[in-house]
């Protein structure tokens, strides 16, 4: 290995997964350099992105409580589906990054190239964390614009995160729009960037309209949010992007539906934004439309419809996890995972994951050396 050039190892460090990447960087002084430097952290993410044969899912206990004895560590789930019926699973234990806090209960906000996005309660205070699990790294983000780590409930209620890679600026972003009270004592929505390369919050003057989620989707260069408007005068659906470049706040059309469907939520499937709903009480169906190309309604076309009767077991609530050749990875009242294929319209029982009452937070992520904290030049 020693007499291979550069070029070659890069190419070969590329394919190995990045828990081996990472404990080679502690064998000699030259692997450690030639890993570490921003542009085979670029590589091995570009590498990344083209790399579709398995899906990687992250599953957390929302209620990390130290010390509780019915806790687990986090997981990650790797499914790689193969031609035909066949596929492999596997299940592996992995860091845990909140082991050192206090007792928390936490909430997965959002992914980006391997960076996990999640919000940490403590008691009467909010934390907003980053977490690398492949290189085992995690960090607090400094909350106000003045560099502190906490916020009160009685200050600000976060309600709008999401993280996403700005192309022009070769930075993640962090978004985070709260409801805050300003100097009169009146509430307003204010919206905060995070850059990871300067460590710092930026406030800036562009706000939704409505109520943003917790859970967001990074895509194309923008965050999405499915948002539900419900005053006096309006009770609707609408989904919401930032775009990461401009920091502009857009609603996006939904596509032409009756007066019965009923939008539960969005997902990003091979590479396109999706949204979803179900007709349990209705007809038992459950539908999904794909923007083939980001603009407007008409973009949106129908991606497949699925007879409840087709499913192994009943259920109330679908989520939408993946898509690969045909197949659709789906997850039954967050209890089973189960493989439909489209074409057949079969469906095989997967995995018990234990997502009943909703106690794990579960997010589709990928394996990757970024840091999350501050260190310049690493792109994409």
């Amino acid at each position: 290995m020693e007499k291979l050039s550069d070029d070659i190892l890069v190419q070969i460090l590329t394919r190995i997964p990045a828990r081996s990447v990472t404990q080679l960087k502690l064998t000699n002084k030259k692997w450690c350099a030639l890993i570490s430097h921003p542009l085979f952290v670029r590589a091995y993410a570009e590498h990344l992105r083209t790399d579709m044969r398995a899906v990687r899912i992250l599953k957390i206990d929302r209620f990390c409580l130290q010390g509780a004895s019915n806790v687990g560590p986090p997981q990650s789930i790797v499914f790689e589906v193969f031609e035909g019926h066949s596929f492999d699973i596997e299940v592996t234990n992995l860091h845990d990054p909140i082991s050192h806090f206090t007792p928390t209960k936490i909430q997965v906000a959002g992914s980006c190239d391997g960076l996990i996005f999640f919000i940490r309660h403590c008691g009467m205070y909010h934390v907003l964390s980053l977490w690398n699990p492949s290189t085992k790294e995690v960090r607090d983000l400094p909350d106000d614009l003045n560099g502190t780590y906490k916020f009160g409930l009685s200050q600000r209620v976060p309600f709008g995160l999401g993280i996403g890679f700005d192309r022009q600026m070769d930075d993640y972003k962090i978004v985070r729009a709260a409801c805050s009270q300003n100097e009169h004592g009146v509430k307003e929505t204010v919206v905060d960037v995070f850059t990871l390369k300067t460590n710092a919050w930026r406030r800036i003057h562009d706000n939704p309209r409505g109520m943003l989620s917790c859970d967001s989707f990074h895509l194309n260069g923008a965050v999405h949010w499915f948002m539900r408007c419900k005053t006096e005068a309006e009770d609707s659906c609408v989904i919401v992007s930032f775009d990461l470049a401009t920091e502009k706040f857009r609603e996006v059309p939904l596509p032409e539906s009756n007066a019965n469907t009923e939008f539960q939520g969005i997902g990003i499937i091979d590479g396109c934004l999706v949204i979803y709903t179900v007709y349990w009480k209705r007809s038992g169906l459950f539908e999904a439309w794909a923007m083939k190309e980001f603009g407007g309604r008409a973009s949106w076309a129908k991606l497949f419809s699925i007879s409840g009767d087709r499913l192994p077991t009943p259920t109330k609530r679908l989520q939408l996890i993946s898509l690969r050749n045909g197949k659709i990875l789906l997850g039954l009242d967050r209890n089973e995972i189960v493989l439909y294929d489209i074409a057949e319209g079969s469906c095989q029982f997967l995995l018990d994951i234990g997502w009943s009452d909703f106690r794990y937070e579960f997010i589709v992520y990928v394996e990757s050396l970024i840091s999350p904290y501050p260190i310049r030049g690493i792109s994409r």
